[in-house]
């Protein structure tokens, strides 16, 4: 439980749903670098906090804790007295890396872990907007409390898929076609002197870091958009200016290997007025 006031650590970068959720709370977002490793000293660095939130599989970097952080985590917060909310959207979608779930290496009812699964990444079900939570019975409580007035939810078919979803288990059919579409995109840009596109371990997202060539993420994007036509997520609004997003979910290969130039011509352009 938390109280309006209380300090919330987020690594960046970040889903900005959690820093526009705390701050809707009355919370205060903390936000810190998402070091390669988390370490006992890097926690033990961090400012005290009520609650600590975690993506793993992460969005946007690609990046799936080992044990051995998780580890570190768990007992940074049980010393602390943290509480810990760990989004697992992208449970399935590691490449390589094994996924572990934070709650397995707890006592989660006594450590007030709240665990986040999703069918949108997983199963590609992002239109549907549906997924749910594992949270201690007075956690679930208030919760249903806070959503008891909300006359909105997802619709019968939609809970029904989503179930259906979650029964068929892991689409490795679709992480196989992700893996394509990822080496595809970074080989593109492999060599390029303005962009570093690192390979991720896991989801359906490209992190880019353009900082070779330019900070201001967001003006890039415009650009891109403008005279290209092609989108992307400036990391500005992921808390990391200087880095890009790119999605590779679509299976229309053709469209996606054009968008993939366009962006390569653009940051060349780019690269060579400077």
């Amino acid at each position: 439980m938390s109280d309006p006031g209380d300090s919330v650590l987020v690594f960046k970068p970040h889903w900005p749903a959690y820093v526009a959720t705390c701050q809707l709370l009355g919370l205060r977002p903390v936000l810190a670098e998402l070091p390669d490793e988390v370490t006992p000293a890097f926690l033990a660095a961090c400012a005290p906090v009520r609650i600590v939130i975690i993506n793993n599989p992460h969005n946007p970097t690609g990046k799936v804790y080992t044990r051995a952080e998780l580890e570190a985590i768990r007992d940074w917060a049980q010393s602390t007295g943290a509480q810990v909310i760990v989004d697992e959207s992208y449970e399935h979608l590691s490449f390589g890396p094994a996924h572990t779930s934070f709650a397995a290496l707890c006592d989660w009812r006594a450590l007030g872990v709240v665990t986040i699964f999703s069918a949108s990444q997983n199963y590609a079900m992002m239109g549907w907007r549906v997924g749910f939570a594992l949270a201690p019975a007075p956690l679930v409580a208030a919760m249903q409390t806070l959503q008891g007035p909300i006359t909105a939810a997802a619709s019968h078919l939609s809970q029904v898929a989503t179930v259906a979803a979650f029964d068929a288990g892991r689409q490795r059919h679709m992480l196989e076609d992700y893996r394509e579409r990822r080496d595809m995109v970074v080989r593109q840009f492999r060599g390029l002197p303005w962009i570093t596109m690192h390979s991720p371990d896991s989801g359906p997202y490209l992190w880019g870091d353009v900082r070779a060539l330019t900070h201001d993420t967001i003006g890039f994007a415009e650009a891109l958009l403008a005279q290209e036509g092609v989108a992307i997520m400036p990391g500005d609004a992921l808390g990391a200016p200087g880095f890009v997003r790119l999605g590779y979910i679509a299976d229309d290969t053709a469209t996606l290997m054009d968008g993939v130039r366009r962006i390569v011509a653009f940051g060349n352009r780019q690269a060579a007025q400077r």
